[in-house]
C-alpha cells in the first residue's frame, strides 16, 4: 500500500508497540488478525494522507480497495477459524 518496505516495517511495529501498550484494554479471548490488520491499514493510510499533504505521490487508492475487497473473505474465514 506505501511501497515502502521501510515504511511498512515501521507502520507494522507501531502497530505492535500500540497493542503492547493497551495490553490491558485489548481482549485476548478474540481474534487479534482483524484488529491487527484495521490497524495497520489505518496507519498505512495516515502515512499517505501527510505525503500527500506534504506534496508526495498520489496513492491509487482505486487498487487497494480492490486488494482490501479480495482479503476481506479470507480474513473473515480465518478469524473464525482461530475461534474455535
Amino acid at each position: 500500500m506505501v511501497h515502502d518496505r521501510k515504511a511498512s516495517e515501521d507502520i507494522v511495529q507501531d502497530v505492535f508497540l500500540a497493542l503492547w501498550e493497551r495490553r490491558e484494554e485489548v481482549d485476548f479471548d478474540r481474534p487479534l488478525l482483524p484488529l491487527l490488520f484495521v490497524a495497520v491499514k489505518n496507519r498505512a493510510i495516515d502515512l499517505l494522507r501527510s505525503k500527500k499533504w506534504r506534496g508526495g505521490g498520489n496513492p491509487d487508492w482505486t487498487s487497494w480497495m480492490s486488494v482490501f475487497v479480495r482479503l476481506s473473505p479470507t480474513i473473515s474465514k480465518r478469524s473464525s477459524s482461530y475461534r474455535s
